[in-house]
């Protein structure tokens, strides 16, 4: 007789075999989707990291392949039968509906003439108006860069005008503060994934922001700027571009001795014209995104009096600069280095050639005193101790200068006395740190002549005293 039980058995164990097979079957599934799942999360926080890593307006490459307009003339397009006055008295009105037919009348304008850059400043200012009116959420970095784009095109065709200038710095800072916010969100997301791209990503924006906030320091440049605005106001120097033409009859003017009367066929005056114009260059020369828009204003510009080499070669050094911070906050410090030596080196080439016994009276002429000693700070753990020493009192000798009967520039004396204690803070440090170095040495030479003493070993007689010999 045939046991039920041991019939069962087989197909018991049968059943537990299939089952087992379908719940590993399962498992290596949810396994798989876990894993894939896994990936389309690393590849979408790659591309999250990438979008904000292209956002950084680190130089000309911001603005796209085509900055000029394919007819670009510049501000004075077709002026004669365009009134822009509409549009920039919308920019102060309280009426919405108003406001928004002469945006419509814009865009109007802008289809009628494509290569008016000042149409193109002032729809940049009023979307810029629009994000911070709204408080848009959707996609607000994308929408800040178009209209800060737009801007930076605009004055690349010619809207380099003092009211443009002041929105479109204003735009430049409110996008970087926006932007950092945004890099450090996503930053910290990302801080616990061990993918070797998303790390690298996390240390060059980790980088990115410290040059971000280098570059928000041109709204202190903007001061100038403001100031400017406030005195001329009202007047045609605020509210109209500098022509080219007007650039090089003002300079060949200057050379003259001619600086206060007005430019030909315009009411104009000279000096006016190379203040504003010098003014705003060297404030767009704190912006890399408009690099390109520096080198034409310095090329326009004749170096035909000693004023206008002296300021064009401020303005230089300030890209100089902005290249040698952001090789130092990318830890690419032989870079750096190399950079601050060429800077020091321009700096006294420019005191030499044009300053060597020059009385001082502009701060033109008083910038690369102060800049030689900045960058010694700067540079200053790119250097041994001992060049440090020497550049400290190469900086000190410059400044030193600005304390002189030499140096009659008001409010000069102020500005060499904060750096100059400066540097006097850096060389107690340096000696203090000498110091230490120094007893450490010390230290290190007494214990080890304590420990040869303790390793001497006890050799019988000739440590007895002699009386027990």
């Amino acid at each position: 007789m045939v046991d039920s039980n041991k019939q069962a058995q087989p197909e018991k164990n049968t059943e537990q075999a299939k089952q087992f097979q379908e719940d590993y079957a399962r498992k290596v599934q949810m396994i798989r989707q876990a894993k894939g799942d896994a990936k389309a999360g690393i590849d979408t926080m790659i591309a999250e990291l990438e979008f904000h890593l292209n956002a950084c307006p680190m130089g000309p490459k911001f603005l796209g392949k085509n900055v000029k307009y394919e007819a670009a003339t510049g501000w004075f397009t077709k002026k004669k039968d365009l009134n822009l006055m509409p549009f920039k008295q919308a920019l102060q009105d309280p009426d919405k509906k108003r406001v928004s037919n002469v945006r419509n009348e814009l865009e109007a304008a802008l289809k009628k003439y494509p290569d008016n850059s000042e149409l193109h400043a002032l729809r940049a200012i009023q979307v810029y108006q629009d994000i911070n009116q709204a408080g848009m959420r959707a996609d607000k970095l994308g929408a800040m860069k178009n209209c800060l784009i737009e801007m930076a095109v605009a004055i690349s065709n010619g809207a380099d005008q003092v009211t443009y200038s002041i929105w479109f710095v204003n735009m430049y800072v409110g996008y970087l503060e926006y932007l950092k916010d945004r890099i450090n969100r996503i930053t910290r997301t990302a801080q616990h994934i061990p993918n070797k791209r998303v790390i690298e990503l996390r240390r060059i924006l980790k980088a990115r922001l410290s040059q971000l906030a280098f570059f928000q320091g041109v709204k202190d440049k903007l001061m100038g700027v403001t100031r400017l605005a406030t005195l001329l106001k009202g007047t045609i120097y605020v509210n109209e571009s500098v022509t080219m033409m007007e650039v090089k009859q003002a300079a060949n003017m200057l050379l003259k001795g001619n600086e206060l009367q007005n430019i030909k066929d315009t009411k104009k005056k000279a000096s006016h014209v190379l203040y504003i114009y010098f003014t705003l260059s060297l404030l767009y020369a704190n912006i890399p995104i408009l690099k390109e828009k520096v080198k034409e204003n310095l090329t326009i510009m004749p170096e035909v009096h000693r004023d206008i080499i002296l300021q064009k070669r401020m303005i230089i050094s300030v890209d100089g600069i902005n290249e040698f911070k952001s090789e130092l906050y990318s830890g690419h410090n032989k870079d750096a280095k190399s950079s601050a030596l060429k800077l020091l080196k321009f700096f006294q080439d420019t005191i030499k050639e044009h300053l060597d016994t020059s009385i001082l009276t502009k701060q033109f002429e008083i910038d690369p005193f102060i800049k030689i000693a900045w960058i010694i700070l700067e540079a200053r753990d790119l250097f041994p101790m001992s060049d440090l020493a020497t550049m400290l009192n190469m900086a000190r000798e410059g400044l030193e200068v600005l304390f002189s009967k030499r140096c009659q520039l008001k409010g000069a004396e102020e500005q060499a006395r904060d750096i100059y204690n400066a540097l006097t803070d850096l060389e107690l440090n340096e000696e203090s740190r000498k110091l230490d170095i120094a007893s450490k040495m010390r230290e290190d030479e007494a214990e080890a002549e304590a420990d040869d003493s303790d390793d001497t070993s006890f050799d019988g007689e000739s440590e007895m005293p002699v009386s027990l010999r």
